[in-house]
């Protein structure tokens, strides 16, 4: 069984139904902030249109619970036989970040080190942890490898460098003990059932969002926070990559861990292409036939100008590579906005 911490939101509940489709089976435990109980039943339709297999709920378990209550999570490992955790529960907002750093720092590191404990209990020695490309540090030149310099400029990504750290000391100290740290970059789309995709309960900062209801008609316009970056047309550019391609990866990277004792893995999740935000606003109007209204702001603290990596580290260890393109990743997120609305 496969233990996602934080496994209702975006990321966690694509990661299920690629897991679910290798017949693993799948333990999700999430404190619903940020997500709702209707989430399972959303991932049971999106499998199932998928699939076509009608035995979602033999694989497919919900607990509802929170990594900072040490009791639910030794109950947890004492109550399932884990064999690996992906663990992607935590707060992620760098904008929040800078203005709220203790929650980050409680939620994010508090609870990792909560779950390695749950980990010792249960005898579970596998983990694949969610980290951001928010850990390096914004002078580096691009694409970012996974042996550029560290040094993260919000407390997000502070959170997230300590907690790598902490994994690789425990690695460092038992005998069999692996890890594997993926160093998002920016997911956006949606399954092809178009029935789960981005849609956090609380107000979201990300992109994807924003532009989907605008489209929709409840938000009026989209701020960008900058449009004086050295980019090629002076707004942000970051490394987009469908979330179906991110929730494979994980697949590759579990299967990894689970074959060998004693792995230390390290690998930038992207496609190795750069977006500017205004591209990708144009794309989303090209599938969505829709007007994207703009309005430029001052730059946010704790961005950075230009953000994408060289993925050739995964597809070299994991045989890994994402494969859609940004029109793809754009008319899912779409077709997901359409038919939620």
């Amino acid at each position: 069984m496969i233990l996602i911490t934080g496994g209702l939101g975006y990321i966690g509940s694509h990661i299920a139904i690629e897991l679910l489709k290798e017949n693993f089976k799948v333990l999700v435990i999430d404190n619903l902030e940020n997500s709702s109980i209707n989430q399972v039943n959303l991932i049971e339709k999106a499998y199932e249109f998928e699939t076509k297999d009608c035995d979602f709920f033999h694989k497919f378990r919900f607990l509802e619970g929170d990594l900072l209550n040490k009791s639910f999570l030794g109950n947890v490992f004492l109550s399932y036989k884990i064999d690996a955790v992906i663990h992607l529960a935590g707060l992620k907002s760098v904008e929040d970040s800078v203005k709220n750093p203790l929650n980050y720092y409680v939620s994010n590191v508090f609870g990792s080190i909560n779950l390695l404990q749950a980990m010792k209990t249960g005898n579970t020695k596998k983990i694949i942890f969610s980290s951001s490309a928010c850990v390096y540090a914004p002078k580096n030149t691009m694409p970012l490898s996974e042996d550029s310099t560290l040094g993260p400029i919000n407390p997000y990504g502070n959170t997230k460098l300590v907690t790598e750290n902490l994994l690789k000391e425990y690695h460092k100290c038992l005998s069999t003990f692996s890890v594997g740290i993926l160093r998002y970059f920016n997911p956006i789309g949606s399954h092809c059932s178009h029935i789960i995709g981005d849609s956090p309960r609380n107000e979201s900062a990300n992109l994807m969002p924003i532009l989907g209801k605008i489209s929709l008609g409840s938000i009026k316009h989209l701020n960008i926070f900058g449009n004086d970056y050295a980019t090629i047309d002076g707004t942000g550019v970051r490394d987009f990559i469908h979330v179906v391609d991110l929730a494979r990866g994980h697949i590759s990277a579990l299967q990894k861990i689970l074959s060998e004792d004693k792995t230390l893995l390290t690998l930038n999740f992207g496609t190795g292409v750069g977006y500017s935000v205004l591209q990708v606003v144009k794309m989303f109007q090209e599938v969505s036939k829709e007007k994207i209204p703009i309005k430029y702001c001052s730059r946010r603290a704790g961005d950075l100008s230009i953000s994408y990596t060289n993925p050739s580290l995964a597809m070299e260890m994991l045989g890994w590579k994402a494969e859609k393109s940004l029109q793809e990743m754009c008319n899912d997120s779409w077709l997901f906005f359409k038919n939620k609305n």
